[in-house]
């Protein structure tokens, strides 16, 4: 029964999430309670390999002065997460003092000759006036002004705002129901025999609950 200030309503884990600091603490306790992986990873709510996992990397792998056996650690577990995390985002060549001459140059092109990101970065290579370690690509410099890392604004380069993200969706195995007409006999065509029918159905929306037209001509 559920109250103002209280329910019995559990929260409900979102699958692929990473584990809280609270959810490694719930690992701790029941692993040294004895439970198995699996039980663990149902009381939790993910899966049994990704407590294995996380028992592996949270303990350490000395034992303690007194010939203790290594115990996972919550905090421990937290910690290495953080670093690997920290680890696997890879730094933007942009974000480099190596590349601060090439920023000023760049935006003072920008605000007093109206150049583009792509011209910049193009009369730049062309005339050697930067190291290539000091010149970024054209693709980073629109996704670090995007995400306004940049000292100029989106509207100081008019063509970054006319360009429009749009999606490619390419639709592959497409459904072919039944044969095309075109492959039809010539007699068919000519229509000087009698018992060939043409026949052509229109469905309405993909719900497929609305009314159907079937014609047939012979």
């Amino acid at each position: 029964m559920d109250h103002i200030y209280s329910n019995t309503i559990e929260d409900v884990r979102i699958p692929g999430r990473h584990l809280s600091l609270e959810e490694r603490g719930m690992i701790q306790a029941l692993h040294r309670q004895g439970l198995s992986l699996r039980n663990i990873a149902a009381a939790v709510g993910c899966a049994h390999t990704t407590v294995f996992y996380k028992l592996r990397r949270g303990t350490p792998e000395r034992k303690s002065k007194h010939d203790r056996a290594p115990q996972y650690m919550a905090k421990r577990g937290q910690k290495a997460y953080a670093m690997n995390r920290k680890n696997s985002r890879k730094t933007c060549k942009i974000d480099h003092d190596d590349c601060e001459p090439f920023i000023q140059w760049m935006v003072e092109q920008v605000r007093q000759e109206r150049w583009s990101l792509d011209v910049c970065v193009g009369h730049a290579r062309q005339n050697k006036l930067f190291m290539p370690d000091q010149s970024p690509c054209t693709k980073t410099l629109y996704n670090m002004l995007w995400a306004n890392k940049l000292p100029s604004s989106l509207f100081e380069v008019p063509r970054a705002l006319k360009h429009k993200h749009r999606r490619k969706w390419v639709r592959k195995n497409k459904r072919m129901k039944g044969r095309s007409i075109e492959e039809r006999p010539a007699v068919v065509k000519e229509g000087t025999e009698i018992g060939h029918w043409e026949v052509d159905t229109v469905v309405g929306q993909r719900a497929c609950r609305e009314a159907v037209v079937f014609t047939a001509v012979c």
